[in-house]
C-alpha cells in the first residue's frame, strides 16, 4: 500500500455512465474498481455536500441542474477571502470531460490563468 490519499467525490462516482456517440453509446465509467484503488491508498470521501479541503478552499458540493439544457456538472471551488468565500480564479485547470470546444473558449477567456489539468498534473496551493 502507498501513502493514503483522500479522494473527495460525489456518491454517484461509481454509478454506470454512458456517453452518447452519434447513434450509439459508450461505457464511460472509471476504469478501475473501488477496492483496487483503496488497496493503492485511495480513501474515498463520498458526499454531495460542500467539503472543506483546506482552511481557505472548499468545494461547492453538488450543483443541481435546474434547466433542460444543462448537461455538465461543474466542479467549482470557492476560496475564502477577508470578505468570505468567493469564486477567486487564480488558475483554472480543465480536463478531457469538459470537451475540447468548451475548453478552447474557456482557455481564451482565462488567458494565462488557464492550464490543462490532465492526469498527473500537480499544482502548488501555497
Amino acid at each position: 500500500m502507498r501513502k493514503e490519499v483522500e479522494i473527495i467525490a460525489h456518491p454517484d462516482v461509481w454509478a454506470d455512465k454512458y456517453a452518447h456517440l452519434g447513434n450509439g453509446y459508450r461505457f464511460t465509467n472509471i476504469p478501475f474498481q473501488r477496492q483496487e484503488l483503496e488497496k493503492l491508498g485511495a480513501n474515498f470521501n463520498l458526499t454531495p455536500e460542500p467539503t472543506r479541503i483546506t482552511d481557505s478552499i472548499m468545494t461547492t458540493g453538488e450543483v443541481p441542474m435546474v434547466t433542460d439544457f444543462e448537461k455538465l456538472e461543474p466542479d467549482l471551488y470557492f476560496v475564502r477571502t477577508a470578505s468570505g468565500f468567493q469564486l477567486d480564479v487564480q488558475r483554472l485547470g480543465l480536463c478531457h470531460c469538459t470537451g475540447l470546444p468548451a475548453t478552447a473558449i474557456i482557455a481564451q477567456a482565462f488567458g494565462n490563468k488557464f492550464f490543462f489539468n490532465n492526469a498527473g498534473t500537480t499544482i502548488n496551493l501555497a
